[in-house]
């Protein structure tokens, strides 16, 4: 075997450098190339989970803006509805108060007319409905059914008319009513 002045002989120094770079690669291998494909992987997979994620809550938002147009229109018809629903009620309700309260008194309801509430004035949380109304009864009726209605908080008479028939006593009465009643929110 030839031997070099240092000692290695050229298989020596050709299986020196083989151990080298063999040892170089591994060491790459696991101090650079293994971390870096793991947190590649991992990078993956926080991606794909992003991805995920992202189109879920695209399928959301889309179902939300759908749901959100249909409670808007659903809403607004609510309110249509309940605000007919509602002044038809009140109309209602305050013609039977009206006519119950007449009949206590001896008063004979002969025709009846309701305004549609509006707006008391400065006051945006109450309404008011014009009632005018047109009775039978004598004056000794019309005179307690006034006093009642005076102790009243929600009712107002704004005019009163009457007419007297042959025998002296009244007989046609037209009052009119301001009914007061807070608006429904």
């Amino acid at each position: 075997m030839a031997t070099d002045k240092k000692g290695f002989s050229k298989r020596e120094k050709f299986l020196l450098l083989l151990v080298c770079v063999v040892g170089i690669t591994a060491v790459m291998v696991m101090y650079i190339i293994i971390p870096f494909y793991n947190r590649l992987e991992d990078s993956r997979e926080v991606y794909n989970a992003a991805t995920i994620e992202r189109m879920q809550i695209e399928m959301v938002m889309g179902t939300e803006e759908f749901l959100r147009d249909g409670y808007e229109t659903a809403a607004l018809a609510y309110y249509e509805l309940r605000d007919v629903f509602l002044n038809e009620a009140h109309l209602s309700g305050i013609g039977l108060l009206l006519t119950r309260l007449t009949e206590e008194h001896n008063m004979h309801p002969i025709e009846q007319r309701l305004s549609n509430p509006v707006s008391a004035p400065d006051r945006d949380m109450l309404m008011v409905v014009t009632a005018t109304m047109t009775l039978r009864g004598t004056y000794e009726n019309l005179k307690s059914l006034l006093d009642t209605v005076e102790a009243t908080e929600y009712l107002r008479v704004s005019n009163v008319s009457f007419s007297f028939g042959a025998d002296g006593e009244m007989s046609t009465v037209r009052i009119s009513f301001e009914v007061t009643m807070i608006r429904d929110v």
